[in-house]
């Protein structure tokens, strides 16, 4: 677990931070109530990582200007930046930091930058494996607007904490101070990385404010999506959730690491999953959902991890931990990787692996572990060949999504999970009862899951109306009434469909749901009986 900045500097900095935040004392009664409805929330955020052996986290920077280009996903009045030197070997001093609205590459727009103090100084050190936040400075940042956040390095900053793989055009400096420089000129050299900036918080007035974190690895960090487009699965939720819930603020915050693992530590992929929950998950600001979408390269990644219980049992884990904290977590299902192979990184598919990735996903689609299920395998593979991802989503190297196939990714995911009122733990009563037209519709296998939706027996529904149905394991749907309908949950082997999809394929005229007695009733046009 990350260490917060001790001492008095640690002290003097929290302090400084709340007093920032404040406002002024008022007599006014509605400033009090609208101070007490701000809260600071996540609004970007990326995981740290170990320096590589050689390279420019190696070597690191000295009198020199590194200027970070961020997308923020939600908006604020003020903020306050997180950096980390967890992986460090020596203290870290910044001699300025400045944030500004980003304009063009490494240009900033004139006139929007704005000094960062720590403890009300400029400048600030910190201590080999320990992390600061800033005090808050007054800044408006709207959603999806981009920021440059400038760190000059006035000595020898020695091995730098970084994320590897930005996917977004860092810009630094041959030498010298250019925090305050607008036109960019200065920063001749780039890299694709993040180096030393965890997080980006914001204070918002909305009170109900959201903060999604989605935990994987290269596919959720993005890789091979358009450079600088924020083309990655979490910014086209960030999207969806803005145009879907206008009044809400939603944030939505990566905590993707490529290459990363459930079940084993990799020194160059970072910490893994379990063991980095509580620094890179648990501890953002404001955060309530989260996202899991591991596990791909403990199956392809040598050495294999061929035993699809032991990588359960760490997604298990880190639903409970999750859950411990209060937060609802969901679990994505692996994505198809045939015929990809990356020999230099010893990543390979072999078909071991491919019966792997198939149990687990038949685990996870049918779990009541977790508070829902989003299953991008089904989004992001070809249904003519589904051990391959669909040629028009795939990057080229079969295993990571192009843009397109992000955004399927995103579009797969059900936005009334994320909806006021869902329980915040999973959930599942043998009492629930199923009407339809009055009459009761009787199964063990019907329950409430943890998603909060009805899911019925598949076999007693077709009963009732007298029909047939055909349930494919392979792919985890049905066929009934003409409809093919998709994420099966399995109760003891019995398959069953969330209810408004059975009743949408009979034409029902309404489904209600009685929360009090957990009662559904359903009506169907009497054609239909």
């Amino acid at each position: 677990m990350s260490k917060i900045l001790s001492g008095l500097l640690a002290l003097s900095v929290f302090l400084g931070a709340a007093t920032a935040s404040a406002s002024p004392i008022s007599t006014s009664a509605a400033s009090q109530s609208k101070q007490q409805e701000q809260k600071w929330i996540g609004a970007w955020a990326t995981s740290q990582q170990q320096t590589y052996p050689s390279g420019i986290s190696n070597d690191g920077f000295k009198n020199q200007t590194v200027r970070m280009i961020v997308h923020p996903h939600a908006s604020g009045s003020e903020l306050r930046l997180r950096f980390s030197n967890y992986y460090g070997t020596q203290p870290l001093t910044f001699g300025e930091v400045k944030v500004a609205l980003a304009d063009e590459e490494m240009k900033t727009v004139t006139g929007t930058d704005r000094s960062i103090t720590f403890a009300g100084e400029s400048s600030v050190t910190i201590p080999a494996g320990e992390e600061i936040f800033s005090d808050t400075v007054t800044f408006s940042v709207t959603e999806g607007r981009d920021l440059a956040v400038s760190v000059y390095i006035p000595g020898n900053s020695g091995p730098a904490t970084w994320h590897s793989l930005s996917n977004q055009t860092t810009y630094y400096s041959t030498e010298g101070n250019q925090v305050s420089e607008h036109d960019g000129a200065s920063f001749t050299e780039a890299a694709n990385s993040w180096f030393w900036l965890r997080g980006v918080d914001v204070l918002t007035d909305d009170p109900n404010a959201r903060v999604i974190v989605t935990l994987g690895d290269s596919i959720t960090d993005g890789d091979l999506s358009t450079l600088n487009m924020n083309h990655r699965y979490p910014d086209y939720l960030a999207d969806r959730l803005q145009e879907h819930f206008p009044d809400q603020e939603f944030s939505v915050l990566n905590a993707g690491i490529s290459g990363n693992r459930i079940t084993a530590d990799l020194p160059l992929n970072g910490q893994r999953a379990i063991d980095r929950l509580e620094r890179d998950v648990l501890s953002q600001t404001g955060v309530t959902d989260v996202i899991l979408l591991q596990g791909t390269n403990d199956i392809a990644k040598m050495p294999h991890n061929y035993d699809a219980d032991e990588i359960i049992d760490g997604m298990k884990r880190i639903a409970n931990r999750a859950h411990e904290k209060g937060l609802r977590i969901y679990a994505g299902t692996i994505l198809p990787f045939r015929d990809a192979s990356y020999l230099q990184y010893e990543w390979t598919f072999t078909e071991e692996g491919e019966i792997t990735r198939k149990k687990i996903n038949e685990w996870i689609r049918s779990n009541d572990v977790f508070d829902g299920v989003i299953d991008f395998d089904q989004a992001i593979r070809d249904p003519k060949d589904q051990e391959r991802m669909l040629p028009a989503y795939d990057s080229g190297d079969h295993v990571h999504p192009n843009d397109a196939g992000y955004k399927a990714m995103a579009e797969a995911i059900d936005l009334s999970l994320f909806e006021a009122g869902q329980p915040s733990s999973p959930a599942k009563d043998n009492k629930l009862t199923v009407f339809i037209n009055g009459d009761e519709l009787a199964s063990p296998a019907n329950h409430l899951a943890a998603s909060g939706k009805t899911y019925v027996s598949v076999e007693k529904f077709a009963d009732f109306f007298d029909k047939d149905f055909s349930y494919h394991k392979d792919t985890m749907t049905v066929r009934f009434n003409g409809k093919t309908i998709g994420n099966v949950k399995t109760i003891d082997g019995i398959p069953t469909v969330w209810i408004r999809d059975l009743a949408a394929a009979v034409g029902a005229e309404s489904v209600k749901w009685d929360k009090q007695y957990l009662d559904v009733y359903v009506s169907v046009p009497a054609t239909m009986q």
